[in-house]
């Protein structure tokens, strides 16, 4: 999760391709707005904002069922390159911390295995899903290509008139915390519980989620709807 707003989504808010060396990668998963149950809320911490160059020093994930977290996983990788002052102080990683941590190919397996192919959701979470799809493609061979729900776009559409959306703002918005740690496991729980937050919402207040995808303008009937079966559980489950 990326909290200081570096990677930017376009005007609609909709997907962002992967870009590796210029080349841009279709096989991204869908951007979604909806509802549901049962989920996998990944975050990632890295060395810088670069996906095409900078590595990911930790991953962390929470399963999700039934809107509660059943299984979490969270392991440190070492990096190639050194860990440079800014990100040890906004993280708390140190070089130190990650000297004798597995390797990206080791943990990324675990990870993948964990996550599997079903919904995850994450703040900002192109931001970790571009370095996921590079380094799961270059160190073990694999194609991150989940659907997901961004935390962060879904706050934009339901308070469309609070100017921040970061992960701090979200926290400190919905009485979940005041301090956002900048550690993949602890985001990771943090932004289920925005997530869950926003959806008990939605469902209070009788907001349907086909409206929020044009800002509360009349749900196009070209958009499509994602196929049920894709997932465990699903309502209002729509993507652009």
């Amino acid at each position: 999760m990326n909290d200081f707003d570096a990677v930017k989504i376009n005007d609609s808010e909709g997907s962002l391709p992967f870009s590796n060396n210029g080349q841009v990668h279709k096989l991204k998963g869908r951007n979604l707005i909806g509802r549901a149950d049962n989920y996998v809320v990944i975050d990632i911490e890295t060395t810088g904002l670069d996906a095409d160059y900078d590595e990911i020093i930790e991953v962390a994930a929470a399963r999700v069922r039934d809107g509660a977290v059943s299984e979490k996983f969270s392991s440190l990788i070492k990096p190639e390159n050194t860990i440079n002052e800014f990100i040890v102080n906004l993280t708390g990683i140190t070089n130190e911390m990650v000297k004798t941590a597995p390797p990206s190919a080791i943990v990324l397996k675990g990870f993948v295995d964990f996550v599997g192919k079903g919904l995850i959701v994450g703040h900002n979470v192109n931001f970790d899903i571009n370095f996921l799809y590079n380094n799961c493609r270059e160190k073990i061979g694999y194609v991150f290509a989940n659907n997901f729900i961004d935390t962060m776009r879904l706050s934009r559409r339901l308070f469309a008139n609070e100017k921040q959306h970061k992960l701090t703002d979200l926290i400190n918005r919905f009485g979940i915390g005041t301090v956002v740690e900048h550690r993949a496991l602890g985001d990771v729980l943090q932004t289920q519980k925005c997530y869950e937050y926003m959806i008990n919402y939605s469902i209070k207040n009788n907001i349907k989620m086909k409206y929020l995808l044009a800002n509360g303008k009349p749900f196009s009937e070209r958009k499509r709807k994602v196929n049920e079966n894709n997932f465990d559980y699903m309502d209002n489950l729509f993507a652009d």
